[in-house]
């Protein structure tokens, strides 16, 4: 059974582990883990001061960090990346559609529509930099995720039908 001094330093353990937003299960393992070198620490006498190094957030996060990535973690990020990446084809998409509206609508070409139909697409481009920007360190995007096998057709149809739209509105 741990000391006194030692279920201290375990809840201050157990509080910064929580702050760094490890998931239950790794967090009980680390617990477990570190609970066990406390135990062989105080059976030969020694501190946990001396086991922690002095430093018990600096151990903390060397352990943390050599856990590495979760997989549930690796697969959010990947999703996530893809979502960004699609952000400027959806960008086209509603600017082809809102090009097809003004036609339907009888709305003669003129700089001002033209404009209000690109919006869409400029906004998403604009949203996918900004968060490629300031994810580029955790997060990877990669394009070329949609240009490999049937893939390819959907980014290709999309901008056929972004210029179908768009070459409609202008000619019409």
């Amino acid at each position: 059974m741990l000391s006194m001094e030692n279920k201290e330093w375990m809840t201050k353990i157990v509080c910064y582990l929580r702050t760094r937003s490890v998931e239950e299960q790794r967090l009980e393992d680390i617990r477990q883990d570190i609970t066990d070198m406390l135990l062989e620490a105080q059976g030969r006498g020694e501190s946990a001061d001396q086991v922690l190094g002095g430093n018990y957030q600096q151990f903390c996060d060397e352990i943390v960090d050599s856990l590495g990535e979760h997989e549930e973690d690796i697969k959010s990020k990947r999703n996530f990346g893809i979502f960004v990446a699609w952000l400027p084809w959806l960008g086209m998409v509603v600017s082809g559609f809102a090009a097809f509206l003004a036609v339907w609508k009888g709305h003669v070409w003129s700089l001002e529509e033209w404009l209000y139909t690109m919006m869409y697409l400029v906004l998403h481009v604009a949203i996918a930099l900004v968060v490629k920007v300031c994810t580029r360190k955790s997060l990877d995007i990669r394009m070329k995720y949609f240009f490999e096998g049937k893939r390819v057709w959907v980014p290709v149809l999309t901008t056929l039908f972004f210029l179908v739209g768009q070459g409609m509105f202008y000619l019409g």
